[in-house]
């Protein structure tokens, strides 16, 4: 039974198209080492569709972001919502920064297990695994109760 994982990010024209290329790099890892049926699912700009294309996952176009001169993308649950109603999943990585909580405990109610990455906001808590390579010194009393980190690395998770 393959896993079942959609990867959310956004990219584009101002924010750049690192976080979608992320998620191209772990999918093609992923797709190495096990039965992989991956969605990689982003608001629409051309240039997040040339990235999203070389990933091993069917490609999920949403609505163009509201601000598209933004830098920081905001994650907003309602049209991923939808989607995953028509097709769940077993995992949804969400690779936004500064995920606000209510967008995230409305996707957590979809019993996906959810991995965020490098996710500063309020919406972090609501993640079964939190991986951070940006944040070099977490607040501990910031993080879930069951978070470990490698000071050595600057990695946080939270299991």
């Amino acid at each position: 039974m393959p896993l079942r994982l959609v990867y959310r990010a956004d990219g584009g024209h101002p924010v750049g198209t690192g976080h979608i290329w992320r998620g191209v790099r772990i999918l093609r890892a992923l797709a190495e080492r096990t039965e992989l049926e991956a969605r990689i699912v982003f608001a629409d700009d051309p240039f997040a569709r040339g990235a999203a294309a070389r990933a091993p996952a069917t490609a999920v176009v949403l609505p163009p972001r509201n601000d598209v001169h933004a830098v920081k993308p905001l994650l907003t649950a309602g049209p991923l919502l939808e989607h995953l109603r028509d097709e769940p999943c077993d995992v949804l990585v969400v690779d936004m920064l500064d995920t606000p909580d209510d967008a995230m405990a409305a996707l957590a109610a979809t019993g996906a297990s959810i991995v965020t990455l490098d996710d500063r906001g309020d919406g972090r808590k609501r993640a079964n695994l939190l991986v951070n390579t940006l944040v070099q010194k977490p607040e501990p009393n910031a993080l879930p109760s069951s978070s470990r980190a490698s000071p050595e690395s600057g990695t946080t998770c939270a299991l």
